[in-house]
């Protein structure tokens, strides 16, 4: 970004500092309407993992997984209540941080890109067209 990173952000945005983003960094983004990332900067997904008895990385148990979610799931209800937009888009998204077995596909709504869990695209798709919007589904 250059010079930029010294400018004042938004206060509705987040600069990520170092290279690596992981977990909380995911629970910022969802909070936050921009992110802004060095060149090369990446963000992980915000699975809960610990390690095993061979030092392996594994998912920790269903308990905890449970607790994450829900903390995603939380953030993601208060970012639309604020902010609007479409809940499914970000509810979907803060889901899929948190579980590998989460699928989101990308959809455009009246040419605006949103995403939703593939498990909800049907009534996703029934309920917009309803509205009289035109739904295209992009290949996984």
């Amino acid at each position: 970004m250059g010079p930029s990173c010294r400018t004042r952000l938004p206060r509705d945005s987040y600069r990520v500092r170092r290279v690596f983003a992981i977990s909380a960094g995911a629970l910022i983004a969802l909070s936050c309407d921009r992110v802004y990332m060095k060149e090369k900067s990446m963000m992980g997904d915000a699975m809960a993992i610990t390690r095993g008895e061979k030092g392996e990385v594994k998912p920790v148990g269903e308990k905890a997984n449970t607790f994450m979610r829900t903390v995603f799931r939380l953030t993601a209800e208060k970012r639309v209540a604020a902010r609007g937009g479409y809940a499914e888009t970000f509810i979907a998204l803060a889901e899929a941080m948190t579980d590998p077995e989460v699928e989101v596909l990308k959809v455009e709504v009246d040419g605006e890109v949103v995403f939703v869990r593939e498990s909800a695209l049907n009534e996703f798709a029934r309920q917009r067209e309803k509205e009289g919007k035109k739904v295209d589904i992009f290949d996984p």
